[in-house]
């Protein structure tokens, strides 16, 4: 399959495009790619969601990825100078992503899944900082996970050591920079997610998009490439969209393929050469994994592919002994 981008990679690394404004003059003009695929019932909401905004999308792309239900007509409902509509057949959720990125004239890229929503307030909490400070590269912040529809039971930024670290080092502001080691702590265990996502376009070029060879966890590979790319890095402490725990997602109906996917995932990451601080957080990431395969597959009866798959993590120095132990005194007792 041809690479969307191919006809658009930028020339300059996305630190080097910033130029100096003014607060007044510079605009940000946020594309939000919607992909989806047999959504009928979210849809419309999701649609609605970002027509709603108190700061108006530049633009808002419709990514249909083969769907066989109502879907197509419900988007193309939509259609008009800012809504536009776009078919593909079947290739998945990243290549979708990708293709309505490759379709966008905006300079800055927002995310959202057909069965989530935006807050109204989601692209103005990003465009009046950025209109603060031009020159940061990407933005992100708090969310509420949903269930049945109406109920909002968690919200995602104080339940991780980044946003905990945050929020301890800006206790009473409303948008947190992050440094060094927050940038550690966030690579091993994000907030926020890819509907909180504000990434200027250059950057997302040069990171590559999102990739193809994984069904789960290709989002947080792309957030780890991106911070690798990036200066300037802010969120957000007010929830900025809804997440709808999905009884039907990859992570529920198959959670062992999840975690293998997501296994498989860090184990490709922790190979590239990272900077410091994104390779201590991947490293962190990686032995989560592992941990996360190996009690899924115990809670399977699987006890000697938890075995195996944590005596090969420790051979290869991707798990301390004290998880082995762990691991191993679990297969053994269960």
């Amino acid at each position: 399959m041809s690479n969307p981008f191919d006809n658009l990679a930028p020339t300059k690394k996305s630190s080097e495009t910033v130029k100096t404004v003014t607060d007044a003059q510079y605009q940000p003009k946020f594309s939000v790619i919607v992909p989806f695929y047999n959504a009928a019932e979210t849809l419309a909401k999701a649609i609605h969601s970002i027509l709603q905004q108190s700061w108006p999308a530049y633009e808002i792309i419709l990514v249909d990825d083969g769907s066989t239900d109502d879907s197509a007509e419900i988007a193309k409902a939509f259609t008009s100078h800012q809504v536009h509509y776009y078919y593909q057949e079947n290739q998945g959720v990243s290549a979708a992503r990708n293709f309505g990125v490759a379709k966008s004239g905006g300079d800055w890229l927002c995310f959202l899944d057909a069965d989530d929503w935006y807050y109204p307030d989601r692209l103005q909490l990003h465009g009046e900082w950025l209109q603060q400070q031009p020159s940061i590269d990407i933005l992100t912040g708090d969310f509420e996970y949903w269930v049945d529809g109406d109920n909002a039971i968690k919200r995602s930024l104080a339940q991780t050591p980044a946003g905990q670290y945050l929020l301890g080092k800006y206790p009473s502001q409303t948008q947190l920079t992050f440094d060094e080691h927050a940038l550690t702590l966030f690579v091993g265990k994000h907030f926020g997610d890819t509907h909180t996502l504000s990434v200027r376009k250059t950057l997302f070029l040069q990171s590559g998009g999102y990739p193809t060879e994984f069904k789960v966890c290709e989002d947080v590979s792309l957030l780890i490439r991106l911070c690798q790319h990036s200066h300037n890095i802010g969120a957000v402490t007010q929830p900025l969209a809804a997440y709808y725990v999905h009884p039907s997602s990859a992570t529920r109906t198959n959670p062992l393929f999840a975690q293998q996917q997501t296994l498989a995932a860090y184990k490709k990451l922790i190979q590239e050469p990272f900077k410091p601080a994104i390779h201590a957080g991947v490293k962190i990431a990686l032995r989560s994994a592992y941990l996360d395969l190996a009690y899924c597959q115990l809670n399977q009866g699987l006890r000697w592919a938890a075995l195996k798959d944590i005596v090969r993590g420790y051979c290869h120095h991707e798990v301390t002994l004290r998880d082995l132990l762990s691991v191993t005194k679990s297969a053994i007792g269960s």
